[in-house]
């Protein structure tokens, strides 16, 4: 299938559609955009560190019998920054490699130098489903992605309806298996 004639216009904003020299074609995909999450999470995560700082400097000086309240209590926040600047590390600087084979897909997320891949093969992907996983309770709609068959997994979440329905079609067209298109319903709230 020769993805850069019939694909690379329509592309949405953050995926590109690459060859390697083999001539396997790989989708590359990394946030791009959200100028304003970056924002606020810079100015909540400096707020955030700030406090962690001053809890930090009370520990160093004040007598170990006396700070294990204080030890208990900001064990958490530390656990909360940590995790923070992981996910927004990932979020702001994390890719994801859909790479085509001749028989298999295979996912591959990276960051700096992690890596996590998944392999799927072409004949167990029965259903690419695209789902609706936001909107409900969050102020954004949004949708993903999931393949189903032998496995079920979302490979895709938390995007625009165009994104995940550009790459849906891309993936049933190469595997050969149905593609259903969630419903892009917009309700009035009463």
């Amino acid at each position: 299938m020769d993805f850069h004639t019939i694909y690379n216009k329509t592309s949405p904003k953050g995926f590109e559609i690459l060859e390697d020299f083999r001539g396997q074609t790989t989708i590359s995909y990394k946030t791009e955009g959200m100028i304003g999450t970056a924002i606020f999470f810079t100015v909540w995560l400096s707020i955030w560190t700030s406090g962690c700082f001053f809890m930090a400097r009370s520990l160093w000086i004040t007598p170990v019998t006396e700070s294990w309240p204080l030890v208990l209590f900001s064990l958490p926040f530390f656990g909360a920054e940590i995790a923070v600047i992981v996910y927004l590390l990932w979020y702001f600087f994390g890719k994801t490699f859909y790479i085509f084979g001749e028989y298999d897909l295979t996912i591959s997320k990276e960051l700096f130098f992690w890596k996590k891949k998944s392999h799927f093969d072409k004949s167990d992907i029965k259903i690419v489903r695209q789902i609706k996983d936001g909107g409900e309770s969050d102020s954004f709609n949004s949708w993903g992605l999931a393949l189903e068959g032998n496995r079920n997994v979302i490979i895709l979440s938390k995007q625009k309806f165009e994104k995940s329905f550009w790459l849906g079609k891309i993936i049933s067209d190469w595997s050969g298996s149905n593609f259903i298109e969630s419903e892009k319903k917009d309700y009035e709230i009463i």
